[in-house]
Order: C-alpha cells, then structure tokens, then sequence
C-alpha cells in the first residue's frame, strides 16, 4: 500500500512539474505584433571627453507567436550593439537591445545615429534612432 501511495504521489508531482514548465505562449496563432518603447532618443549634450554613452532600446511582442531577433547593424563604427540572438521574444515579454556609442571622433555640434534591427516579423529592418548635441568640456 505505500509504495502505490509514493507511486501517485511521484506520478502526480511529475504531471503538475510538467504542465507548470510547458510554455503555453508557444501555441498560439495569433501572429507576432513587434512594439518598441522609444525608436528615437534624444542624449542631449554630451560631452565628447567622457567618453562612450550607453542607449537602451526595448521592444516588446504583443502578439501570440514569437519574434526571432536576427541582427542589428549600426551605421558607423563608433556604435557597437548588444543583443541576445539565441532569444525569442513571446507573446507578452520583452527585450533590450544595448547601444554603446563613441563619441571620440566627433567634431562639435549636432549628431544623429540609426541602427537597424532585423527580426522574423519583416524583410526589411527596423530603424531605431539617437542624437545629441556633441560638445569640448
């Protein structure tokens, strides 16, 4: 008797373990809806001696099927991004895409820089944008 006993109990946490880790977000039909928090930033003035200044740009998935982040290029060499490619975005969750930018080789006065993010949801990319005001201490 107690060995059936431990068997349903083991057999019963098996089963609640298993629905608790399935991902129901996986299954759905509705398609992926890509929303970024900010696509523009403004950095303000910045002083070109303090060096590399940090952008964030968060996207979300409003939708039901998952969003696959394949690359995200920068127009110059001064801009390095930072984004987990192996991660999927599902329905409901949220992802950082990181931009350090460089500001040394700037003259003084205004920039604009764009990145481009490349997803599953489009053939074309995304355009994200940041500027400022570059300036000597």
């Amino acid at each position: 008797m107690m060995i059936k006993t431990r068997i349903y109990l083991f057999l019963s946490l098996g089963l609640l373990m298993m629905a608790s880790c399935s991902n129901k977000k996986t299954h759905s039909t509705e398609p992926p809806k890509l929303v970024y928090e900010q696509t523009d930033q403004d950095l303000g003035t910045i002083f070109i001696e303090d060096g590399p200044k940090v952008v964030k740009f968060t996207l979300r998935n409003e939708g039901g099927q998952y969003i696959h982040l394949i690359d995200v290029i920068s127009t110059c060499d001064c801009t390095k991004t930072e984004f987990d490619s192996k991660e999927l975005v599902y329905g409901g969750d949220d992802m950082t895409i990181k931009v350090t930018f460089d500001p040394k080789d700037l003259t003084e006065g205004s920039f604009e820089r764009m990145i481009g993010v490349f997803t599953n949801t489009k053939k074309r990319p995304d355009t994200l944008y940041f500027h400022g005001v570059a300036k000597h201490k």
